[in-house]
């Protein structure tokens, strides 16, 4: 939705830069504004998702390379 949006935006600057009349609805301020929220909510959540496979891959480096410490030090 806010692809769509800027879109419009983007459009609307160019008629407006050829000389055109060009007239959004009174609730396009706030359709943009639904639009933002909707982006920045899914991108967060995607985000986190993208995210989750490699700080768990860290995590598990990190444990084993832990449990190899703990391994050699109860070897001597």
């Amino acid at each position: 939705p806010y692809a769509l949006v800027t879109y419009i935006d983007i459009q609307v600057i160019q008629a407006a830069s050829n000389g055109d009349v060009v007239v959004l609805p009174a609730f396009f301020p706030w359709l943009r504004a639904l639009c933002l929220m909707i982006y920045v909510l899914a991108a967060s959540f995607a985000s986190l998702f993208l995210a989750y496979p490699l700080l768990f891959h860290w995590g598990a480096t990190k444990a084993i390379e832990q449990g190899r410490k703990a391994y050699i030090e109860q070897g001597d």
